[in-house]
This record gives C-alpha cells, structure tokens and sequence, in this order.
C-alpha cells in the first residue's frame, strides 16, 4: 500500500461464475424466506424494517402506559415511616429499562417520600431508589440504593434524588425492601 496506487481485487474463470451462482442462490433463499422474487428484495427489506421500527415505538408506548397503570396500584402500598412517605416494593411486568420512568411518575404522584422499586429479571435484580427533593437533605438515594445492592450481591450509584443498582441475588430481594423501613430511622 503506498500513496497513489490502487488495488483490485477480481475473480475470473470458474471462480466467478462459482461467485455468481453462490450470490444469486443466497437472493434467492431471502427471497423465498420473504416470500418476494429476488427483484423485489429491497422494497420488502424496507418495509420489513420499517414494520420492526414501528413495533418497537409501539411496545415502548405500551410499557409506558403499563408503567402509568401500575403506578396508581403502587400508591397503594405506600406507608408512613415517622412522618415520612415510603413505597418500597418490587414490581413486576415492568421491563428493566421502564423502572426511571415509573419511578419519576411515582415521585411526581407521591409529592413528598422515598421510593425504592426492584424488578426481577431472571437471575439477576434491578433496583432504583428515588428520593423527592424536599428530602434530599436528610435521605440520599445514592446511599439507599448501595445499602439494597448490597444485600442482593450487587453495587449501585446515583444522585441523592434517584440512583439505580443490580445485583445477582433476586432471592433476597423482598428482604432487601423490607430493610429500607429500618434505614430511614436509623
């Protein structure tokens, strides 16, 4: 490789027709699996796309409506803790990744208290804490959410109003969320 020259690369002979025919085997082959002729592959390759692109922006309403629906049952659940609002519980049917938005409906319902949520997934636990702002002071999310990870053999971090955590024990979580009760009037 040096400055100004260019290198080709070709097949020729047998070799190109045995490239030309492994090529238009594979069109082939997506063709049928698209139920498309190989002319049309393209267009259907688009508009398979664009159906994947448009279910994953319809799951992702989904999961934020259900994180809407749970939040009003969780209310439920909340209890006072020497004047202090908690909700700690672990939820389900909620996917990981929906679990900041649940929580920031939940503080924004709640006013004033403490959330800590875990979800299990499988063998592993997905924690987050919230802490609203008028008691950041006294109680930091970040150090709620270390003193749960550790009892459910993971780490965390965050801000003093919401910090998120995993671990690898989901069996202890319900034990992990009784605590935080324990916690606050420490």
């Amino acid at each position: 490789v040096a400055s100004g020259i260019r290198r080709i690369e070709a097949c020729t002979g047998a070799g190109a027709v045995a490239l030309v025919q492994a090529q238009t085997n594979q069109l082939k082959a997506l063709g049928e699996a698209l139920k498309v002729s190989p002319d049309k592959l393209a267009d259907k390759l688009t508009q398979v796309l664009q159906q994947q692109k448009d279910l994953k922006k319809a799951m992702s309403q989904l999961e934020a409506a259900a994180s809407q629906n749970n939040s009003g049952d969780l209310l439920s659940q909340v209890k006072d803790v020497n004047g202090v609002r908690l909700l700690a519980t672990e939820v389900t049917g909620v996917p990981p990744k929906a679990l900041r938005d649940l929580l920031d409906q939940l503080k924004a319902d709640m006013k004033s208290g403490v959330i800590a949520l875990g979800v299990k997934s499988g063998d592993k636990v997905n924690l987050i804490v919230g802490v609203t702002d008028d008691l950041t002071a006294k109680y930091k999310a970040g150090e709620l959410v270390n003193y749960l990870a550790e009892q459910v053999g993971g780490k965390g971090g965050g801000r003093a109003d919401m910090a998120q955590a995993g671990g690898t024990q989901p069996e202890h979580l319900d034990k992990a969320l009784a605590s935080v009760a324990g916690w606050l009037v420490r």
